[in-house]
């Protein structure tokens, strides 16, 4: 199974990133009573639901124990970009975000900042992003009438959402990851099946992933990941309050500000502007897009033409690699090679295979 959660634009973008903790509990209860269900039948359960609508606070959490790399960002942040939110500030703690979903063509996100706020509105074929520091509003044109609920996910190029999250994974299900159903937990005060997909491949730090489904209707509502010998997850992305209602069409007004700027985008291209999850976006780190190596749970991302300043700060935060060339940043679930003419290899594999790709990228011969 391909995991794509943070990869391209998240694993390639933070270049050192990742996150989570287990999240929020019923307190009346820890394990709720359900009727048992095969791993064939959940998985098809969770790929099947269909909500109409829904609204409620989203927490992503990041535990990865990685240096500060503050220094990935150029532009962006509190300080000298004057933007309402910092995405670096999502490579650890705990962040909660608002979000309403109406349905295909209208979702809407609130990313709090300090003391500010940026809302991310999906409305029809168009794409608002708001920044409460600058009252700044970005509207972005050309979504196509066929925009879906991933139309935010699409557009910032990274799944926001425990249920964009999981119906990736789920949908790149193949023998390379062993599905099994373990105990049932509560999660947003809802009733909820645990999925547990384990990666086979040994070069993968990522030892399992964890995703909660609603058992009344197949939402998946909680994601985490777990690093390999560990029982604490690394990175979790999980509902704390969910609301099944419809929200009011008025949640998904275009935004108001003090300017306005309007941007026309060609379907499938992504935005550059809200920051989404969990990191900078890959022109803030990169100056060409992010390719990739290896398959499944093995993809690497591979960055050309890293900035002088974020391979200086990688630098500092690195050790030499064991093989000699390059220099790697760790944590316990996402790791980066830093090669000396800039490259940068990272994703949630070992040391060893990171060094292993960068012996077989065309330049290395």
């Amino acid at each position: 199974m391909r995991y794509r959660l943070l990869a391209p634009a998240g694993v390639a973008g933070a270049i050192a990133l990742a996150a989570w903790v287990p999240s929020v509990t019923s307190a009346a209860a820890a394990t709720p009573t359900l009727q048992p269900i095969s791993a064939q039948a959940l998985v098809a359960k969770a790929q099947a639901s269909h909500v109409p609508g829904f609204s409620g606070t989203v927490q992503w959490s990041a535990n990865l124990g990685l240096p500060n790399l503050s220094a990935l960002t150029s532009g962006v942040g509190g300080q000298g970009g004057g933007h309402a939110f910092d995405p670096t500030s999502l490579l650890s703690g705990s962040h909660d975000i608002s979000v309403w979903d109406g349905g295909p063509g209208q979702q809407r996100l609130a990313l709090p900042g300090s003391l500010s706020e940026v809302d991310v509105v999906h409305n029809g074929t168009s794409l608002y992003y708001f920044d409460s520091t600058t009252q700044k509003v970005t509207v972005f044109t050309g979504l196509g009438p066929s925009a879906g609920r991933s139309a935010p996910s699409d557009a910032t190029g990274t799944p926001l959402t425990p249920d964009q999250v999981a119906q990736k994974l789920l949908g790149n299900l193949d023998p390379s990851t062993a599905v099994n159903v373990v105990t049932p937990v509560y999660v947003a005060e809802q009733s909820a099946y645990q999925l547990v997909l384990t990666p086979r491949a040994s070069q993968s730090t990522i030892g399992s992933v964890r995703i909660a489904v609603d058992a009344a209707n197949g939402m998946p509502l909680r994601v985490q990941v777990f690093p390999r010998g560990s029982n604490a997850a690394a990175l979790s992305l999980s509902f704390t309050k969910i609301d099944f209602s419809m929200p009011s069409a008025s949640n998904f007004a275009a935004p108001h500000g003090s300017t306005t700027v309007t941007k026309s985008i060609s379907r499938g291209s992504q935005v550059s502007g809200p920051p989404g999850m969990p990191g900078p976006t890959p022109s803030s780190v990169s100056s060409g897009h992010p390719t990739t190596v290896g398959s499944n749970w093995t993809t690497i991302s591979v960055l050309n033409g890293v900035s002088p300043r974020v391979a200086q700060r990688l630098d500092q935060a690195s050790q030499p690699a064991a093989a000699g060339v390059g220099r790697v940043v760790s944590s316990n679930l996402l790791n980066a090679l830093l090669l000396p003419d800039g490259t940068v290899l990272a994703g949630f594999v070992t040391p060893s295979a990171l060094e292993a790709a960068a012996s077989a990228l065309p330049s290395a011969g």
